[in-house]
């Protein structure tokens, strides 16, 4: 997040770069627990061994990011400025921490589990109602 809004401030290209190194720091940071949360979840819903699954389609997708990465990056870039991609990709990161901020502090209650539930007041966390989703659609 820091580096995000260091890319927002910073119209200088060192400190730009700078700021995207560091962002992928930390976005690097993020993949491991990201996969084992989705591995717990999973292996809530299922009896199958779903670890090798999500690593193999995470890693997946982390491929195809590195193959068409540069590609993109650079006829994104020849068409609008450098500055204007680290603006857009720093606005997304804020964009992603405030929906992840909202999402988890969220106690909205979309799935009451009873009627009884309902009429009470009852809420559960968000995280308790996506499992119930994933387990409702994987029986």
């Amino acid at each position: 997040l820091a580096a995000a809004l260091i890319l927002l401030a910073s119209n200088y290209i060192p400190f730009e770069l700078g700021a995207l190194a560091l962002l992928g720091v930390g976005q690097a940071f993020t993949y491991l627990p990201v996969v084992l949360a989705l591995t717990v979840t999973l292996r809530g819903v299922t009896d199958e061994d779903v670890s090798a699954t999500v690593a193999g389609v995470s890693q997946f997708f982390v491929s195809v990011g590195f193959a068409l990465g540069p590609f993109l990056g650079s006829e994104v870039t020849s068409r609008v400025s450098f500055s204007s991609c680290c603006i857009w990709i720093s606005t997304t990161v804020i964009l992603g921490a405030v929906l992840t901020a909202i999402a988890f502090g969220c106690e909205a209650s979309c799935f009451p589990k009873t009627p009884q539930e309902c009429r009470a007041g009852t809420r559960r966390s968000l995280m308790t109602q996506v499992q119930q989703v994933a387990k409702h659609h994987a029986q």
